[in-house]
């Protein structure tokens, strides 16, 4: 990815960033000695990735112009959030009807969170978000 940044990155372009992982409670889980599960109040290892992991990835991106992170593993709920300054967006999972529909022209960006539901002849959006870039 470092390498990608700097080849394709560096003169200030938009990036998009597409993972599996995101900041969401269900992501950030630990060990949890006492309830013997993970949860997002544990204070053993980490169930997905850890700090150090996190860290490396906001260091990697420090410096060039991520307009949106785009994330999975937590299925149920739909999600537009920030961490630090970036702008962070999770759909439901793709088999309980979830998505992202993305529009970014030079100057906005704009994300809708929807679902289909039904026999695949309802889609309803949950959150709605806009900004201007640049």
């Amino acid at each position: 990815m470092k390498h990608d940044l700097a080849t394709y990155a560096a003169d200030g372009r938009p990036v998009v960033l597409f993972q599996h992982y995101g900041w969401d409670p269900f992501s950030l889980e630990h060990w949890d000695p006492i309830k013997s599960t993970f949860t997002p109040e544990g204070s053993g290892p980490p169930h997905w990735w850890g700090e150090e992991q996190r860290q490396a990835l906001m260091d990697t991106l420090a410096g060039y112009n991520v307009i949106g992170i785009f994330h999975g593993h937590e299925h149920d709920t739909p999600m537009a959030y920030k961490v630090g300054a970036y702008d962070v967006f999770k759909a439901k999972a793709a088999f309980m009807g979830g998505f992202c529909l993305v529009r970014v022209t030079n100057n906005r960006m704009d994300v809708a969170i929807g679902q289909v539901a039904g026999n695949g002849d309802t889609v309803t959006f949950d959150v709605g978000f806009s900004k201007a870039l640049g």
